[in-house]
């Protein structure tokens, strides 16, 4: 799937395979509000599906109302009555599930697509970190060229996209990520990183 979107755009930087799960998290990007949309009407219409079957079959009362016959004499009647949903529930059952997705975080959510390998998708990448990424051949030279001549002055992350930049080319990111937590200690300052940075398990 992912090399046949690739196709689509035969000119671009590099393709990200790792992105840090800490800025995978839910914000008010429009793509990312459309993702918590997404996964709260699919789990929304899981659940409605699995409610509407059992109050057809089996999520029902038994009541007994206490009658008298012409004997004066007290009979019991059994009434069944079936559990029934109005648009009120579901409305609330719908704030519910958007409330839980958002709970869960988008880096968890998203990791049920590693369910199905043609549940990954393509898109374009975010500003930072430059670990597990794949560069296409006929990019490598120029990309080359251009860290020597900046070597010394700036962070290789930080020229590598500036390449990109300056080269007018697309970056591609998969997600969810396909490799895991980058390490303990930064290049960037040379100090150890915030065990918080890895609370999100991939």
């Amino acid at each position: 799937m992912i090399e046949s979107r690739l196709k689509m755009y035969p000119k671009y930087a590099y393709l990200k395979l790792y992105f840090p799960p800490k800025w995978q998290g839910f914000s008010t990007e429009l793509s990312r509000i459309f993702d918590l949309v997404l996964w709260a009407t699919i789990m929304f219409s899981i659940v409605s599906l699995c409610l509407i079957m059992l109050s057809k079959s089996k999520l029902s009362f038994n009541h007994k109302v206490p009658l008298l016959d012409s004997s004066n004499r007290f009979i019991s009647l059994e009434c069944k009555q079936k559990v029934s949903f109005n648009n009120r529930a579901f409305i609330f059952l719908f704030l519910l599930c958007f409330l839980t997705i958002w709970l869960l975080g988008r880096q968890n959510v998203e990791s049920l697509r590693r369910i199905w390998r043609y549940c990954y998708r393509l898109e374009e990448a975010d500003d930072c970190c430059t670990q597990a990424q794949m560069y296409p051949i006929d990019i490598v030279e120029a990309l080359s060229k251009y860290l020597l001549l900046s070597s010394g002055t700036e962070h290789t992350d930080f020229a590598i996209e500036d390449f990109a930049v300056d080269e007018d080319l697309p970056i591609w990111q998969v997600e969810p990520s396909l490799f895991f937590h980058n390490g303990l200690i930064t290049s960037l300052n040379g100090t150890q990183k915030h065990p918080e940075e890895f609370m999100f398990r991939r």
